[in-house]
């Protein structure tokens, strides 16, 4: 939705490039794409390679799992002999694999998704960011999410451009800031059910 108001404010034409987390900073580098608009956690590590707005959204970790399943409460997940899904290359990942004690993370790649993953009991619960926590179990009705007892790795969510162009930044920055003050982001976020981690 937000992209389509970019474009609309450039008066240019709208083209989605295929990318994900494991590849966004490379595409960007190597001039596929303009900038990344799909829930990108901004991190210091990632900020090395590329430039971030404004953010967006604030988000923490949340766990998905199946209705019914072994994972009833968090402490039930760093457990030895529980598999726990991340999207490769995600923030969520490297975090993760830190936190996680005893259970196993197991990083999934496209075309494979962490539901399906989840679905057939390769593993027993996602973890993922508070967007696809919603998502899945608004689509799935046999998921259901788990909250940390604390928030686990608040991040911001930005939208991210290759290193370099200034003027560009600043105009992302503004639409940023426009899409904050006329309405938009919250009418978007509204529609996604993310109002409730919509940056101030």
């Amino acid at each position: 939705d937000l992209a389509k108001e970019l474009a609309k404010e450039l008066d240019a034409q709208l083209e989605i490039v295929e990318s994900g987390f494991a590849t966004f900073i490379a595409d960007l580098q190597a001039n596929k794409c303009e900038i990344g608009m799909f829930g990108v956690g901004a991190t210091l590590k990632r900020a090395q390679a590329v430039e971030f707005s404004k953010p967006y959204l604030i988000t923490n970790i949340y766990a998905v799992t199946r209705k019914g399943g072994k994972i009833k409460t968090w402490d039930d997940i760093d457990q030895k002999g529980v598999k726990a899904a991340v999207s490769l290359g995600s923030f969520i990942e490297v975090f993760m694999k830190g936190y996680l004690k005893n259970a196993e993370v197991v990083s999934v790649a496209p075309p494979n998704t962490r539901e399906a993953e989840l679905v057939a009991q390769r593993v027993d619960v996602i973890m993922t960011d508070f967007p696809t926590a919603i998502k899945v179990t608004d689509e799935f009705d046999w998921a259901a999410y788990l909250l940390p007892k604390e928030k686990l790795a608040v991040t911001p969510y930005a939208y991210v451009v290759p290193p370099g162009d200034q003027i560009w930044l600043n105009y992302i920055n503004l639409f940023v800031d426009t899409i904050k003050l006329d309405g938009r982001l919250m009418q978007y976020a509204k529609k996604h059910k993310l109002d409730p981690i919509v940056a101030p």
